[in-house]
């Protein structure tokens, strides 16, 4: 054999050592597709499960919120109606108090009056 013949063996050699190594590389780290595949469509339909009721959670909640936002609407509307009442009633109790306060006030210096003239009366008897 001659010199290149003995440098081509070794060489062939050597790539069919580094070929061994590759595909051991290649064999070890190999994974199996059919069953990641299915494994990873599991994964997929129970995501898209959890992404559907938490879609139907949320719908729940905004129906939830609507109803609350009427019944809110509605409580503002009958406070808002009771407060407007109340002022009107207010009021009347106070034209009232006035009414009142003015009737005592007449009163008060009807008696004072009266007094004033008995009083009157009364010195002109003791004169008499």
């Amino acid at each position: 054999m001659t010199f290149v013949g003995k440098i081509l063996v070794i060489l062939i050699m050597v790539f069919a050592l580094f070929f061994l190594a590759v595909s051991t590389v290649v064999m070890t780290t190999e994974t199996n597709w059919m069953a990641e595949a299915k494994k990873r469509k599991d994964e997929i339909t129970k995501l898209q499960t959890k992404v559907t009721e938490a879609k139907g959670e949320v719908d729940k909640a905004k129906n939830e919120l609507a109803a609350a936002q009427q019944q809110a609407d509605k409580d503002k509307a009958l406070l808002t109606s009771q407060a407007a009442d109340i002022k009107a009633e207010l009021t009347r109790f106070q034209t009232e108090i006035e009414k009142q306060r003015t009737s005592v006030e007449t009163a008060q210096e009807n008696a004072r009056r009266s007094l004033a003239d008995a009083e009157n009366r009364v010195k002109e008897t003791e004169v008499l």
